[in-house]
This record gives C-alpha cells, sequence and structure tokens, in this order.
C-alpha cells in the first residue's frame, strides 16, 4: 500500500480467512477502507472492518505503509535502508580489490528478501563511486534468483562525459 504521504504501521491479526480467489479483492477493499484512517492519523487508532480488528498508528518514515501482525513490528525505507550496509560492504571490497589487470566485479548475494533491485539501485546511486576506484561492477541477486546489475563504472564515465554508455 503506498497511497498514503505520512507513515504509518498498520497492525493486523496474525492470520485471514480469505480464500486465494478472492484475495485481490480483500487487499484492494482493505486499503480503501484504511486509506482515510491513515491519511488523518495523528495518534494509534483501533478500526474494525469486517470481522478483523486493525490498529492504525503514525511512524517516522518516508511515506510508508507498513503491515505487521506483531505489536513490536517496525518500519524501514527501503530506499535508505542498504545504503549505510553497502557504504560500509563497498568500502571493504574496494581495499580487496586493489588488482590490476583484472575486472573486478562485486555480486551482493543472500541479501534480506525485502530488498529489492530497485532500492540497491536506489541506493547505489547515492554513493560517490569517485572513492571507490578498484570497484568495476556491481550485481545484485534478487530473491527471486535472478542477478541484476546495479553499477557499471564504465556505464557511469560515458555518462559523466555526455555519452550513452551502450
Amino acid at each position: 500500500m503506498k497511497r498514503s504521504p505520512k507513515s504509518v504501521i498498520v497492525s493486523t491479526p496474525p492470520y485471514f480467512n480469505v480464500s486465494r480467489a478472492r484475495r485481490q479483492q480483500f487487499i484492494r477493499e482493505l486499503a480503501d477502507k484504511l486509506e482515510p484512517v491513515a491519511k488523518c492519523c495523528t495518534r494509534e487508532e483501533e478500526v474494525r472492518i469486517g470481522r478483523y480488528m486493525y490498529t492504525v498508528g503514525p511512524v517516522e518514515g518516508s511515506g510508508c505503509v507498513t503491515f505487521a501482525c506483531s505489536p513490536v513490528g517496525g518500519t524501514f525505507d527501503p530506499g535508505c535502508q542498504p545504503l549505510p550496509a553497502l557504504r560500509k560492504k563497498l568500502l571493504d571490497k574496494n581495499r580487496q580489490l586493489c588488482v590490476a589487470g583484472h575486472e573486478r566485479v562485486v555480486l551482493i548475494v543472500g541479501w534480506d528478501e525485502t530488498i529489492r533491485t530497485e532500492d540497491v539501485r536506489e541506493a547505489i546511486s547515492n554513493i560517490d563511486f569517485s572513492c571507490l576506484p578498484n570497484i568495476d561492477r556491481v550485481y545484485f541477486e534478487s530473491g527471486l534468483e535472478r542477478i541484476h546489475l546495479v553499477y557499471d563504472s564504465l556505464k557511469m564515465l560515458y555518462a559523466l562525459k555526455g555519452g550513452s554508455g551502450q
């Protein structure tokens, strides 16, 4: 659910008794009913929708609505979450990849399945690779076991010089 301009957390029941055929409709209807509550939420509120009770409360963040079935649930900003870890790891990898005559590649695997390729690309775009000259390419394995190129120093060089990088 990415409709509300402010961040809220919605505590949900631990399970829903909804048939597979009706799930998409159930989710759309639930989002439509929770949206007005989330938009004007200034404190934690309990809401009954159909057979289920929900608790909606404001949290710090960047406009995300997070669902959790645990009272200790929390939120994260997916675009920012990978950034601190990437900065630290890429600094380490840059030191390790100080070799000449080879393509120096970093492959990120086994990361949290909630981190999407777009999140890693966004985080990568906030890293100054001029401080990481030993990294030529960074690949990311998404939760779907697909490998994606998320950084290519040669394409970045062409882009900085006004070329297409193709």
